[in-house]
């Protein structure tokens, strides 16, 4: 696939060059505020090969000086032009007001890819209204009231897991984020799909193992998810995957196994399985409205397995890490945690992780810093003839098909909004001060209809996860540790590079 890819660049590139110029005054011919651009490649060069992190990529352009107190600028994804969004008001008309007229993603697979189309980021129209519809009975307050307790066990077993290690010295340290993954892989495997995968307990577990490789981006990996997100018509030639070989190879093993199994003993025990057996058994049904085959129903527990498995990991980690050289806030979460321990006789359950305050506030300050993806994408979902004006702020009409871009890390960074952005501060978000914040300034899960709907699940399995860690342990800085967080330069999602220790 590698000599393909880069025997269609060079071709494409060869193309575009004789039209760039004429395509790059698109935005001057359209009175759009925009800068110079790479002639072939566009704004997004440097992410789409890999020498800058997307989270600085998109903090560059937002912080650029042709774009200091605009509500918007253009920009091209090599030669497509897009409209880049600043403006927070017309970010919420975006995304919510009018989110019918944008409701797609940019991002886009394949019909091959039968697991990546049918994924609830990258579906479209009328698919995606179908599956949210149905899946968003796995995510309600009562199913994560009732699968709390198999959360809390993982918890218990992390507990169990960090009091066994040998960290003895102040030499010796431990990197963080893959027993947050052994974590995140026994939480995932219980909840979602009835599984005791034994991860934290046995960290060579082939479950864990083999759901890792989802996440695993070597430089064939990185393009090719690149070209999903960047690239989109570039996918359909290539036929990128969502996800690669190993991992479709893994997905579709664990899911029939488990469904057939599920479907054969009648057990119920109200996770995403009995969702998705409910699901295919509504197959048959005169009022099935969206067939949901076994590739559609697959990608669900796909969807719920990745989206556990690598964001809430990171998140946790990347608390840990803050919490470790902010000493101060650690050993005020510690009391609060020790506070709580006391009065439930060292029970824990939904409620009671919900009403803790700081450790609430502690991780909406971590997702601030660090936010799961740094931009949002939408594509323009309008008739052929018809247009949006993007007035008052401004004369332009987006087309259909144009794709827009939101800067959510770096709005989260943005002094006019949080002052002092790049210090952990979790008093930021508590009662006395959360109302200083500006609404819509603050989104790490997305906002409107196609916000992330794992966010309870997420939320939740963070809490448990930072509540068991600083149970009977503190952290500190190890002379190894990044003195400043440096982010992956190939992955889209917001990634430590290298481990945190």
């Amino acid at each position: 696939m590698l000599s393909v890819f880069i025997a269609l660049v060079a071709i494409i590139a060869s193309l575009l060059y004789f039209h760039s110029r004429r395509n790059l005054n698109f935005f001057k011919k359209n009175n759009v505020v925009h800068f110079k651009a790479d002639p072939i490649w566009g704004h997004f060069k440097d992410l789409i090969f890999m020498k800058t992190s997307p989270a600085d990529v998109i903090s560059k352009i937002y912080n650029h000086k042709e774009f200091k107190g605009q509500p918007y600028g253009g920009v091209f994804i090599m030669q497509k032009p897009g409209i880049f969004v600043k403006d927070i008001d017309l970010i919420k008309r975006i995304m919510i007001t009018d989110s019918n007229k944008f409701n797609d993603h940019y991002a886009d697979t394949h019909q091959g890819d039968t697991i990546g189309i049918n994924n609830m980021f990258l579906a479209k129209g009328n698919r995606w209204r179908q599956i949210r519809r149905k899946m968003v009975q796995a995510y309600t307050s009562g199913r994560m009231k009732s699968m709390f307790h198999l959360i809390d066990e993982v918890g218990n077993q992390l507990d169990k897991h960090l009091l066994a290690l040998s960290i003895d010295n102040k030499e010796s340290c431990k990197a963080i984020k893959p027993i947050s993954s052994l974590y995140t892989t026994d939480v995932i495997a219980s909840t979602a799909l009835g599984v005791e995968a034994n991860s934290l307990n046995n960290p060579n577990a082939e479950f864990y193992n083999k759901g890792k490789v989802i996440f695993e981006f070597d430089f064939l990996r990185a393009i090719e998810f690149n070209t999903i997100f960047f690239l989109p018509k570039l996918a359909y030639i290539i036929k990128a995957k969502l996800f690669g070989k190993k991992a479709d190879n893994f997905l579709k093993g664990i899911y029939h196994f488990v469904v057939e199994e599920r479907m054969k003993s009648g057990i119920y025990r109200n996770d995403l399985i009995d969702i998705l057996v409910e699901l295919k058994k509504e197959n048959s049904s005169e009022n099935c409205d969206y067939l949901f085959t076994d590739d559609a129903l697959l990608s669900q527990a796909a969807t719920f397995f990745s989206a556990g498995f690598e964001t809430t990991s990171q998140t946790m980690s990347f608390a840990l890490y803050e919490l470790a050289k902010h000493p101060q806030i650690q050993s005020r979460l510690r009391e609060e945690i020790g506070s709580v321990l006391q009065k439930t006789n060292g029970k824990i359950t939904y409620d009671v992780i919900n009403e803790m305050e700081y450790l609430g506030i502690v991780l909406k300050e971590t997702l601030r810093l660090y936010p799961v993806l740094p931009y949002l994408d939408r594509v323009a979902t309008l008739e052929e003839s018809e247009e949006f004006s993007l007035e008052p702020f401004g004369n332009f009409k987006i087309k259909n098909g144009m794709p827009v871009f939101i800067p959510v890390y770096a709005i989260h960074k943005d002094p006019k909004y949080f002052p002092e952005p790049e210090i952990f501060d979790p008093e930021r978000f508590s009662p006395e001060n959360r109302a200083n914040i500006q609404s819509g300034t603050y989104f790490p899960f997305g906002n409107g209809p196609r916000t992330c709907i794992g966010e309870r699940f997420a939320l939740m399995s963070g809490k448990v996860g930072l509540f068991y860690y600083l149970k009977n342990h503190s952290f500190r800085i190890n002379e190894k540790s990044h003195k400043e967080m440096k982010l992956s330069k190939s992955a889209l999602l917001l990634q430590a590079e290298g481990e945190i220790l």
